[in-house]
């Protein structure tokens, strides 16, 4: 007779427990094929259950495929000599456990604003609001490029506030501009090669390599990315960010601009990539023209994100496509559903079009040039001026600290900054081919650093640059 312990079996239902146990024990072969079960009854009398639910365990191992039923006969083990199970218990894999981000005491690395910034309180009126109606829309489908009502919002605001004429149908907005770039990558063809600028954020590289792209990285100096390198590079496809090529902070003149769109129309194959996410929050207010507005060619994609504008979690992103590009988009991507929710597009769009969204970036520069004022005060008081200039590039939310010579080196600082529990970052960390003195320019973002710890946070940075060692704080 089957003996089971039917106490063992934790949360799950009694016949899906007597299942498993007789279906592990037929994978082991402790009961052969061909072996008749005990009837319904008798096993259940056995092991003190109801005859339903063996009913239903032996029901379940017939439709498996573990038994057969032979009518008025009884229910016999089948032969699956290829599956069996050896003896012992179930092997397990044992990933190891991933580490949760730390929340650092001054963070002076990360772009993200902070979260006291956030406009809790309009978004959570306008979700209610937005609930309260029961419009059917909010609950419909997403089409593959986002809602209708968010494209709108998103063409308005880009016409009043960055000066660009989109047609909504244009616009596609996706979850994180990670999954968007991947999407744009799949509209060229493999072996293109995509130009990034150097230093510069490239994580662009391997997402393109994994669509089949080429990378290779140019220079950039006071003024953007190098056109001569450009125009020596293999590169149909160039990435940048002419409003704040972070890290250096450069902002691209008009001069520039025009022989970059000279560039691009000199092949039919050329397109642009402006990345314009770090643009709309920065010390100092102004914004510039994005170069799609420029581009009467149609060869410019403009990306941006809401992540540093409003929250990093909402994870809501959009690019503008020139013409033909939405042609190709339609063609070989439309069954590629909308990875972002209805409801917060709904939300998001109402937040656009009310004008909430400009009032709010109008607050968070505010913010931030009072912080920037802050943070070089604090750099004078403290003599970090002094261990090397200080630099305030034309846009974003950080200054940059070119350290001189010294007998602490880059390694020592990184340590130093763990035991005093904050982070910070290189120029040279975000470039493919360091020169100069970039390995050493040390960049101060104070974006997610609180007014409050900006002093504290400030002095221990003066103690990892001045100092071979430091202790742990208590």
């Amino acid at each position: 007779m089957l003996t089971y312990e039917m106490g063992n079996r934790g949360g799950a239902p009694k016949y899906l427990y007597l299942y498993q146990c007789i279906r592990d024990d037929i994978l082991r072969g402790k009961i052969p094929a061909d072996q008749r079960l005990p009837s319904k009854r008798a096993l259940a009398d056995h092991l003190g259950v109801s005859v339903i639910t063996v009913e239903n365990a032996y029901r379940l191992l017939v439709v498996e495929g573990y038994v057969r039923s032979q009518e008025k006969v009884g229910f016999f083990v089948e032969r699956i000599e290829g599956r069996r199970r050896p003896p012992g218990h179930r092997p397990t894999t044992s990933l190891p456990l991933m580490e949760e981000e730390h929340a650092y005491f001054a963070d002076f690395s990360s772009n993200k604003v902070q979260m006291s910034l956030f406009p809790a309180s309009t978004v959570t009126k306008l979700t209610r609001e937005m609930l309260a109606v029961r419009d059917e829309r909010f609950f419909s489908t997403v089409p593959y490029n986002g809602t209708r009502t968010l494209r709108h919002a998103i063409a308005d605001y880009l016409r009043r506030y960055r000066g660009m004429e989109v047609d909504p149908d244009q616009v596609i907005v996706g979850c994180g501009t990670e999954y968007l770039y991947g999407r744009l990558m799949q509209l060229f063809e493999p072996g293109t090669v995509l130009g990034l600028e150097d230093p510069g954020n490239h994580k662009f590289a391997d997402i393109a390599a994994r669509n089949g792209l080429a990378s290779e990285f140019l220079p950039v100096d006071e003024k953007g990315v190098r056109l001569d390198a450009l125009s020596r590079s293999r590169a149909s496809l160039v990435h940048l960010s002419p409003a704040n090529s972070f890290p250096l902070g450069s902002v691209m003149p008009i001069g520039r601009r025009l022989e970059l769109l000279s560039w691009l129309y000199e092949d039919a194959g050329r397109y642009l990539v402006e990345d314009d996410f770090d643009s709309e929050v920065n010390s100092f207010g102004n914004t510039t023209t994005p170069i799609f507005q420029s581009d009467f060619g149609g060869r410019t994609v403009y990306l941006n994100s809401f992540s540093k504008t409003l929250v990093p979690s909402l994870r809501i992103s959009y690019m503008v496509l020139p013409t033909e590009l939405v042609a190709r988009y339609r063609r070989t991507q439309t069954f590629f559903s909308c990875t972002v929710s209805g409801s917060d597009q709904y939300v998001l769009a109402r937040f656009l079009a009310d004008g909430h969204f400009e009032r709010h970036l109008s607050h968070l520069n505010a913010f931030f040039r009072r912080e920037r004022a802050q943070v070089l005060s604090e750099m004078s008081g403290l003599g970090l001026d002094r261990m090397g200039e200080v630099v305030v590039p034309e846009a974003g939310t950080h200054v940059i600290l070119r350290l001189g010579e010294g007998d602490v080196t880059r390694e020592q600082m990184r340590v130093n900054a763990r035991s005093l529990d904050i982070r910070f970052a290189f120029v040279g960390d975000y470039a493919a081919h360091p020169w100069g003195r970039m390995g050493r320019d040390l960049i101060v973002n104070y974006a997610s650093v609180p007014p409050e710890r900006l002093h504290e946070g400030l002095s221990r940075l003066m103690l990892c640059l001045s100092r071979q060692s430091v202790g742990v704080l208590p």
